[in-house]
């Protein structure tokens, strides 16, 4: 896959880097798509910084920070679990994120334990017990996850108006999983990445013939509602973005997205 950056007339558009960019993975929210399918195409290896995830990642993290100064220039992104750990060390990076609604988060999680070659390892309870998605989300999703993560640990006494702040003071830009693709389109407006075609790995066969009880539902709902408001701000915040776009970039936007329909089908992703 060959990275493209798309600009009226079919020319290439110069873009000016703004620095270090620090992508801090929540799981389940299309993180590896943007790690593993999207940067991977749109920049070269020295460019970017993977996380691992599991025991490399605190490694990982440690081996970036480590860098020669004229090597770690180089690098335009930083992304993976945990990422965020890196702030105190990083002040002049500019860091980002996707969130997504906690409901099909949790069902992410608990359909990746059940089926995904490698989740008996992590949950090896989950499949002998046969657990519910209301079992799996009790014991292995802590409430308010993403909350704790892009807020701080005052989260819960955060109204409305305090969270935008909060997000507006952390991040340079939050998206949101049901977007993902204009997220990285905003990405080149604001902070010119590179556009690319890339794959898709967000989508699940077993989560279109899943349904979940009520029960299990409601369940969810109940243990991640400030998830659910977080979800919703970053939502709406970022449909202002995308309308406050001119004319042309909004013409862009759409050639994007028509391309990216056109390589996944091409490609079956």
């Amino acid at each position: 896959m060959v990275a493209l950056i798309l600009a009226p007339g079919g020319t290439l558009k110069h873009v000016t880097p703004h620095g270090l960019l620090v992508f801090d993975h929540i799981p389940k929210t299309a993180g590896t798509t943007f790690r593993r399918s999207y940067l991977t195409a749109a920049l070269p290896a020295a460019e970017r910084w993977i996380l691992g995830g599991g025991e490399t990642n605190a490694r990982d993290r440690e081996r970036f920070l480590s860098l020669p100064p004229a090597q770690r220039d180089r690098i335009r992104v930083v992304a993976g679990h945990d990422a965020d750990s890196m702030r105190p060390r990083l002040p002049g990076a500019r860091f980002i994120t996707v969130v997504r609604d906690p409901v099909q988060r949790a069902i992410s999680s608990y359909l990746h334990a059940r089926f995904h070659e490698g989740g008996e390892k992590l949950w090896p309870d989950v499949r002998e017990q046969g657990m519910s998605l209301e079992q799996f989300t009790q014991r292995y999703i802590p409430s308010n996850f993403q909350s704790r993560i892009l807020l701080g640990d005052d989260y819960e006494g955060l109204d409305a108006d305090r969270i935008r702040r909060r997000l507006g003071d952390r991040y340079a830009l939050v998206g949101y999983t049901e977007a993902f693709d204009e997220f990285v389109y905003l990405l080149h407006e604001i902070e010119g990445l590179p556009l690319a075609t890339y794959g898709n790995r967000l989508v699940r066969a077993e989560r279109e013939s899943y349904e979940p009880s009520e029960t299990d539902l409601e369940s969810v709902r109940r243990s991640h509602s400030i998830d659910a408001l977080l979800h919703q701000i970053v939502k709406d915040d970022f449909q202002s973005r995308i309308d406050a776009l001119s004319a042309g970039s909004r013409e862009r936007l759409q050639q994007f997205l028509a391309s990216l329909r056109a390589h996944r089908a091409e490609s079956k992703e």
